[in-house]
């Protein structure tokens, strides 16, 4: 090891280390310090993994769909990921996601087809079930990690029965998403209501607030008979059910509480949800005075 050199002064300063000294020295913390933020970001690394197969592959998984990469590759500004959401006889997205504005710090994308799938596979075609009872299910099929109880606004002693074919569908056009349920049979019992073959529409559009981005039901609730109109009295009566069942204050979250308030991303905001062609996205960016949410996708742009 080389000689460290220490020169006794005159005035306040008593001892100083000589540059080479002083280059080690640096050196030392520098080790000291990279090895420390390396460590912590393999725990970091290591704890998201844990979380994503908790919360995403393993529910999918569960549900016969096989989270597949098709696309993952780093720049020197950006980490990219594009997973196909599949079961190997259902079909992808085939139109061209959004793009996010160019300042974003994390950008997600959603094709329609990717939830579909899902809800093919929870295999609710021709299938009886309580409304509380398929509340609780669904928190359990994906990732409840507590005891949910149904919200106290929802009918109790509801029974549904799914149409045998696209029994639960969404379609995301136009600024907005429709949620679609096809019914066999609504019943209430210990009353006489009893309903047969129809089909439910909702709207849910995009509210982008900081970092909150969530959808909540807008308008009317549609209701449609199988090929024959309902009846006013029975259109009322449904109505009563279907506006307590989507509600119109539980909103459905796209940006979870975890991100929304994590202290790391104080200073970001969400700056675009488009719903467009199929697809939903989201992407928070810095906050800035006056800064809006993008709600319409950018232009597509021409090459020469």
């Amino acid at each position: 090891m080389r000689l460290v050199e220490i020169r006794l002064l005159e005035g306040p300063n008593l001892y100083r280390l000589e540059p080479a000294a002083k280059v080690e020295v640096e050196g030392k913390i520098v080790v000291r310090a990279t090895s420390q933020l390396d460590r912590e970001v393999a725990e970091r690394l290591d704890q998201a993994k844990q979380d994503l197969q908790a919360r995403m592959i393993k529910p999918l998984r569960d549900l016969n769909l096989e989270p597949t990469a098709v696309d993952m590759h780093t720049t020197r500004e950006r980490l990219i990921a594009r997973y196909r959401i599949a079961a190997r006889d259902q079909v992808s997205a085939h139109t061209p996601r959004p793009q996010a504005p160019a300042d974003s710090t994390l950008s997600v994308q959603l094709h329609e087809s990717a939830m579909n799938n899902v809800l093919e596979e929870l295999h609710l075609q021709s299938r009886r079930i309580e409304l509380t009872d398929l509340y609780k299910e669904m928190a359990g099929r994906f990732g409840a990690t507590r005891k949910i109880e149904p919200p106290e606004d929802l009918p109790e002693n509801v029974f549904v029965t799914f149409a045998d074919e696209d029994p639960v569908r969404v379609d995301c056009q136009d600024g907005r998403v429709r949620l679609t349920i096809r019914l066999k049979e609504l019943m209430q019992t210990g009353t006489k209501n009893r309903w047969t073959n129809f089909t439910v529409h909702a709207y849910y559009v995009p509210a982008a607030d900081q970092l909150d981005a969530n959808l909540h039901r807008e308008g009317i609730i549609e209701l449609i008979g199988d090929n024959r109109p309902l009846p006013i009295g029975q259109r009322v009566a449904l109505n009563a059910i279907f506006i307590k069942v989507l509600s119109k204050s539980r909103k459905l979250h796209i940006i979870n509480k975890q991100i929304a308030e994590s202290p790391q991303l104080r200073d970001q905001q969400v700056t675009q949800f488009v719903i467009h062609d199929g697809w939903i996205g989201v992407a928070l960016g810095p906050k800035a005075p006056g800064r809006q949410a993008a709600m319409h996708p950018r232009p597509a742009v021409e090459r020469e």
